[in-house]
């Protein structure tokens, strides 16, 4: 059944005003709510935007603050736990002057138990010790107790050891006499030599307990010779040892002695000479040597340097296959030649064909006749030989014959007949010489 039009004009005007009265209450509503902000936007804006409401906020922060720190200490204090610490060094009261004390450990471990806030503080700043206080003892073994110090009274600390046996000796005090060792020898150049030094005490004295006396081996002067190039003074420090070889830890006055050490540098020019070991294959011999360097300067002990008169740089012969040869060789130095300024030298060798040539009637010399005896040939004909030269035919040419010398060493004859060696050496080590007799009849007389 459908609506009259009055109907529905009247429903119309109803929904109309029931529109205008939501948008009314809407309106109140917002306008309420607007308020409200702006009342709390004016607080907010009193409290912490003008200056007398300034001090109130600063209040309500550090109170907030200072409970929250307080509330993580107490958290934090009531929180134990334990650390461990490792070689802490063990502090002696005595006498060191009138007592030596055995048996005292160097360091101990401990372990300290406490609030996490102490342990915190004793890991960071590390003023603690451990004593061993033998303060009224006297000489004898003791059993004594290492004391913790300077550790905070709040907390617990566990040693380990926590207790030892020590021996106290009275002191006694004996003079020595004392060598030397220069030591750091490592960092001095070897061409340099060191005097025997000087010092100025040839006595020390040692305090120590008469047991401890009773092991020393010797007492020495240690002198640093690092980097020296001159003479030079420096205080050398003494130090004991027992007869084992090991350092005593025991008072030495004093404890260093002045040495003066003399540094020189002693050398000498000496030849480098070729000493070709070993046949040369293929019938060859040498013909030409040249060497880069044919004299060579060693540094060492006066005395070796003395004995020494050339320095030999060895080559096998049967390498040698080519007629042109080019060698590098390291040096050899004798013992007792610390450096030379030279460590290897460059040959270059050249080969010809060998060939042999006779020297005829060479003199027979007689030589370190140091007893002055009468010689005679038994066989006069031996008063002169022949001499076969053996080389290539340029070392032969370059040859003065007359230093082709054959002898007969006497050093070691006796008076009366016998047969004896024929020797011969001439100028150049690369010619072979050879007498054609080796040995002959002499009559020694005195």
């Amino acid at each position: 059944m459908s609506k009259k039009p009055e109907e529905k004009v009247e429903l119309a005007n109803k929904i109309a005003e029931q529109s205008r009265r939501f948008k009314r209450m809407s309106k109140k509503v917002e306008t309420f709510f607007r308020r409200i902000s702006h009342f709390f936007s004016n607080i907010i804006d009193r409290l912490f935007f003008k200056e007398k409401y300034g001090w109130f906020v600063s209040l309500l922060a550090a109170i907030a603050l200072f409970v929250m720190v307080s509330s993580s200490e107490q958290l934090a204090s009531s929180v134990r736990s334990s650390i461990e610490l490792n070689n802490i060094e063990v502090e002696v009261l005595v006498n060191n002057d009138l007592y030596e004390i055995i048996g005292v450990p160097e360091s101990v471990n401990a372990i300290v138990q406490g609030e996490f806030v102490d342990l915190t503080t004793i890991r960071n700043q590390g003023n603690y010790s451990v004593v061993a206080n033998l303060s009224g003892l006297g000489e004898g073994v003791h059993l004594i107790n290492l004391e913790p110090s300077d550790f905070s009274p709040r907390v617990r600390v566990v040693l380990s050891p926590s207790s030892t046996e020590v021996t106290i000796r009275r002191k006694i005090s004996s003079e020595f006499s004392f060598g030397y060792d220069f030591i750091n020898t490592n960092q001095l150049s070897n061409e340099f030599v060191l005097s025997e030094p000087e010092f100025n005490e040839d006595r020390v004295v040692v305090q120590a307990s008469q047991e401890t006396i009773n092991q020393i081996s010797h007492v020495k002067a240690l002198i640093d010779v690092s980097n020296q190039t001159e003479d030079f003074e420096v205080d050398a420090r003494l130090v004991a040892y027992n007869q084992a070889g090991q350092q005593m830890d025991i008072d030495i006055i004093p404890e260093t002695v002045t040495a003066k050490v003399g540094v020189s540098s002693p050398n000498k020019q000496v030849p480098l000479v070729l000493n070709v070991a070993g046949e040369i294959p293929n019938n060859m011999a040498i013909s030409s040597v040249d060497m880069d360097n044919d004299r060579i300067t060693i540094y060492g002990p006066e005395d070796v340097l003395a004995n020494v008169q050339m320095i030999e740089i060895p080559v096998n012969g049967t390498s040698l296959t080519n007629n042109e040869n080019q060698i590098v060789h390291s040096i050899s130095l004798p013992s007792g030649i610390q450096v030379a300024d030279l460590e290897r030298v460059t040959i270059s060798l050249k080969l010809e064909e060998k060939v042999e040539q006779r020297v005829e009637n060479a003199r027979v010399f007689f030589e370190n006749n140091i007893h002055n005896y009468t010689i005679n040939m038994v066989n006069e004909e031996d008063e002169f030989m022949d001499v076969i030269l053996k080389g290539s035919q340029t070392m032969i040419d370059s040859l003065d014959l007359s230093q082709v010398r054959v002898f007969i060493d006497m050093r070691q004859i006796q008076p009366g007949q016998q047969e004896v060696n024929v020797l011969v050496n001439g100028p150049s080590e690369f010619v072979e010489y050879e007498t054609v007799l080796t040995t002959i009849l002499i009559d020694v007389e005195e």
